[in-house]
């Protein structure tokens, strides 16, 4: 009986078609023959990349890990989690369920949300260091602030990027700058950018919103 003893050089690419043959050839060559794969891959066509397809890029195989019937690719923003999809319904669990990147948005209301405080004219830095205005939870459960978008009738606006929690009877403070030693000595929660948001001295607004719903208007006018 003969036998076929196939060996692997360390560093080498093992290369082999259906043929089961591997002449370590240069991955740019093209197969000259079924039964071996002469561009020193893995697959059994001409390019050097690792399916067989014609393409020269590998393809990436999404899978339903969650058997939720979305994928990555879909839409789906926890594929561990079955209940977290496009299309579910959204739960007050401070979880993204619905993957729309707003969080237990149907449970929030008009008022849940104010404005608190804000800083104008600060006097110990200047407009560009020291803006900040204080968000209070006046609701009756802990809110996230996450894709909520703050405008004003100037047209400035910005969106929350990230997760900001507010404990129900708690503040969150966003400002133009966390630097201490730049916006007087002020702990900001989360900063904005003020080329696109900032707060006028003689008149203007801050406009609070979820999901296309208002939740707080605030107009200042100097006198």
């Amino acid at each position: 009986m003969r036998r076929i003893l196939f060996l692997t050089l360390a560093g080498a690419p093992a290369c082999f078609d259906e043929g089961g043959q591997d002449d370590g050839t240069d991955p740019d060559v093209t197969d000259t023959s079924t039964r071996r794969d002469a561009d020193a891959d893995t697959d059994s066509d001409s390019d050097s990349d690792t399916d067989s397809d014609a393409d020269s890029d590998t393809d990436v195989v999404l899978e339903d890990t969650d058997e939720d019937g979305v994928t990555e690719a879909d839409g789906d923003c926890n594929d561990a989690d079955g209940s977290i999809h496009p299309g579910a319904v959204e739960q007050q669990n401070l979880l993204d369920d619905d993957c729309d990147g707003l969080v237990d948005e149907d449970f929030v209301v008009e008022g849940d949300v104010i404005v608190a405080e804000i800083m104008i004219d600060p006097a110990t830095s200047n407009d560009a260091t020291g803006e900040w205005f204080e968000l209070y939870n006046a609701g009756e459960f802990t809110i996230d602030l996450q894709g909520w978008v703050l405008s004003a009738d100037d047209g400035d606006e910005v969106t929350i990027a990230r997760s900001l929690v507010v404990p129900y009877g708690q503040r969150v403070v966003l400002g133009v700058s966390d630097d201490l030693a730049v916006n007087g000595g002020v702990e900001v929660d989360y900063v904005y950018d003020r080329d696109t948001f900032d707060l006028a001295d003689d008149t203007d607004s801050i406009f609070l919103s979820v999901d296309g719903r208002a939740i707080f208007d605030l107009t200042w006018t100097s006198l």
